[in-house]
């Protein structure tokens, strides 16, 4: 367990617009280019949230959440322990997933009711596309036979 010194909580906090206790407290320093902030303490240089979740729980967890969707805040109530996994699942829960919003595939052929394939776990493929790949890996093993 690292060490945090007061002078270095000072120095963290001075770097936070407080408001409400319920509402996102801003971090107002140096962020990085997806707007999280950072903080270097003892010769790193940490994500914001992450610091602000170990002075307040005294560990670093694989994952810190942010349950109000607020790269900048570093409100401890408003930060929760998980995994990637867990994080991911966020991700696609508020609707800001990457392949989400996407109507087609690489290829170009839609995702609609014919054309899309679900896999059990959720992930969608080209219908199309996966036929093809398919049929291209049966002629490989007649080949190779």
């Amino acid at each position: 367990m690292e060490t945090v010194e007061h002078k270095d909580l000072e120095r963290f906090w001075k770097k936070v617009a407080h408001t409400h206790p319920l509402k996102c407290w801003w971090w107002i320093a140096k962020q990085n280019h997806e707007g999280y902030g950072n903080f270097y303490h003892d010769g790193k240089t940490r994500a914001a949230h992450r610091f602000s979740f170990y002075i307040t729980y005294g560990y670093y967890p694989e994952v810190v959440r942010h349950k109000c969707d607020n790269p900048r805040c570093v409100n401890p109530f408003h930060l929760q322990a998980g995994t990637q996994k867990d994080n991911c699942q966020d991700t696609i829960n508020r609707g800001r997933h990457h392949n989400q919003n996407k109507n087609q595939c690489s290829e170009g052929h839609l995702y609609d009711e014919t054309n899309t394939y679900f896999y059990a776990d959720g992930r969608r493929d080209c219908h199309t596309c996966r036929k093809k790949r398919n049929k291209d890996y049966k002629e490989k093993i007649r080949v190779d036979l």
